[in-house]
C-alpha cells in the first residue's frame, strides 16, 4: 500500500499499461523502490484497451509523467507510438519501457536484458543449445534476442496462430543474415514432437497460464511423455509470475525438469527501467525476490 503521506502536489507519475493489469505485481515493486530511494513518484497500473495505447502515452507525456512500462498485449503497439527507439527496442521489435522527455517519448526494451540476467543469476552455468519457445508476441521476441546472446543454436516457436509464428521467424531471420540461430515454427507442439523431446530449454512467453486469462487445452505438452531423458541438463522457464504455480511448470516438474517462474525476470526488467528513469540501481537480491514471491502468494 502506498503511504499517502508521501504523495504531494509535486509527486510525479509512472505507470503500467496493459490488459489485464489488475493482478500485476509491478506497482508493489516500483513503489517499494521509490520509498527505499526517497523518490517523489508513484506507480500505478492502468488498464488500456487495444488501439488506445498511443493516446494514453501521449496523455501521460503531457501530464508530466516520468515513464511507463508496457505489458501484454501492447508491446508492439507501443513500438509504433514512440517518437524514438533505443537499439534494444529496435533489436527486439517491441517496447516494454517508455521514457517521457517533454512531449516526446523514447521506447526501450528491458525484457531481453531481464530474461538473460535472471537466467545467468538463478541458473548459473546452464547451457542451452536447443530451445522450445511458446508465444510469438513482444515477450517472445525478447526471449529470442536473449537466447541468441546466450549462444542457443536452434529454437522452435510454438504459437496458436502459426502465421504469427512464421512472421516472427521471418523478421528475426532478416535481422540475422548469418543465421547464427536456426528458427522453426509450429502451430502446435505435436508438429515438431521430436524437436521438443530433445530440447534443453522450454520457455513459455505466451499469456497462457496468466491469472485472468483462460487456458487453452493441449497448448503445452505433457513433458513426462514427450521429453527424452538423458545426460543433458534441462530447464523450464515460465515468464508468467502470477500465479507462481502454473500449468506449464507443473507439467515440467512431473517430468523432473527443473523450473523457474517469472518473478526473477519481472524484477530484473523492472530494475532496468527504474535505473534508466532515475539513474539508480535498485535492490534485486535473492532476498528481495523471495519477499516479492511471498507477498504474491499471500495475495
Amino acid at each position: 500500500m502506498i503511504a499517502t503521506s508521501r504523495i504531494s502536489a509535486s509527486t510525479r507519475l509512472c505507470a503500467l499499461l496493459g490488459n489485464p493489469v489488475r493482478y500485476s505485481l509491478s506497482p508493489r515493486i516500483h513503489n517499494r523502490w521509490y520509498e527505499e530511494h526517497d523518490i517523489d513518484a508513484v506507480y500505478l497500473a492502468l488498464p488500456v484497451a487495444e488501439g488506445e495505447v498511443a493516446q494514453t502515452l501521449r496523455t501521460l507525456a503531457r501530464t508530466g509523467a516520468i515513464g511507463a512500462n508496457i505489458t501484454v498485449p501492447h508491446k508492439l503497439e507501443a513500438l509504433k507510438a514512440c517518437d524514438r527507439l533505443t537499439s534494444e527496442a529496435r533489436q527486439v521489435g517491441a517496447v516494454n519501457s517508455v521514457l517521457f522527455e517533454g512531449s516526446g517519448m523514447t521506447g526501450d526494451n528491458t525484457d531481453a536484458q531481464g530474461f538473460a540476467q535472471d537466467l545467468r543469476k538463478r541458473a548459473a552455468g546452464f547451457s542451452c543449445a536447443k530451445a522450445c519457445l511458446w508465444g510469438a508476441g513482444g515477450a517472445a521476441r525478447a526471449v529470442l534476442v536473449a537466447l541468441k546472446e546466450l549462444g542457443t543454436k536452434e529454437v522452435l516457436i510454438v504459437n496458436r496462430t502459426q502465421e504469427k509464428a512464421r512472421n516472427l521467424v521471418r523478421s528475426f531471420e532478416a535481422e540475422d543474415p548469418k543465421g547464427s540461430m536456426a528458427l522453426q515454427s509450429a502451430a502446435a507442439w505435436q508438429e515438431r514432437r521430436d524437436f521438443v523431446s530433445t530440447s534443453d530449454l522450454f520457455v513459455n512467453a505466451s499469456a497462457q497460464g496468466m491469472k485472468g486469462i483462460a487456458l487453452r487445452d493441449g497448448y503445452f505438452p505433457d513433458f513426462a511423455s514427450v521429453v527424452k531423458s538423458g545426460f543433458s541438463e534441462k530447464l523450464a522457464y515460465d515468464l508468467v509470475y502470477n500465479p507462481t504455480r502454473t500449468l506449464f511448470l507443473d507439467l515440467a516438474r512431473k517430468a523432473n525438469i527443473p523450473t523457474l517462474g517469472g518473478i526473477g525476470m519481472l524484477v530484473c526488467q523492472a530494475a532496468a527501467s527504474f535505473e534508466k528513469w532515475f539513474g539508480v540501481a535498485p535492490d534485486i537480491s535473492e532476498r528481495f525476490l523471495r519477499t516479492t514471491a511471498a507477498r504474491l502468494e499471500q495475495n
